[in-house]
């Protein structure tokens, strides 16, 4: 019996060695937004995991910056709402545990649907919005054209037809 609570013990060791806690499903990293994910520039929902384990140890949020700017101050608990301007944007976290520091980072890009020139006169907030009612009414891949490409499942709203849906073109899209 003492030799497997031995062996035992001596493998639970060399697991966590092998294992920190900064590695496998149980483990410190960003949940949102998605790696690579495409989203509207404005306000970003960011969202960390720190799994219960570390939480129990007494881990710290010590740092999380976007672009190399400190946003700590954004979080509430494991959360934020971020606002990320269009572009290519890299999350990085800092948690602390027992001296030790565990490390995570995230990419993902977003985007302005709005056409060329749109934000000129609109403060950064009013731009989001124009951003947000746009993408809501447009195809969300295409700032030239709003009904490009078409036919898109966006531009489609269910309805009692053979096929089950209908086309919903957005008054923003049709020549004035």
């Amino acid at each position: 019996m003492r030799l497997i609570r031995s062996l035992l013990l001596v493998t639970s060791s060399l697991w966590l060695l092998a294992c920190p806690f900064g590695s496998g499903p149980q483990s410190f990293h960003f949940t949102h937004p998605a790696e690579n994910q495409l989203s509207l520039a404005g306000d970003v929902a960011v969202r960390l995991k720190v799994p219960a384990p570390l939480k129990k140890k007494g881990a710290v949020l010590t740092a999380v910056t976007l672009d190399g700017d400190d946003i700590t101050g954004l979080f509430v608990k494991d959360q934020a709402t971020v606002p990320t301007p269009a572009g290519h944007h890299q999350l990085a976290a800092t948690l602390r545990i027992d001296g030790v520091e565990l490390h995570t980072t995230r990419s993902f890009e977003a985007i302005l649907v709005t056409e060329a020139g749109a934000c000129d006169s609109l403060s950064q907030a009013d731009c989001f919005a124009l951003n947000a009612q746009v993408a809501s009414e447009c195809e969300i891949f295409n700032s030239v054209e709003c009904l490009l490409p078409y036919p898109s499942s966006q531009l489609l709203q269910p309805a009692a037809t053979p096929t089950g849906v209908r086309p919903n073109i957005p008054q923003i899209g049709c020549p004035g």
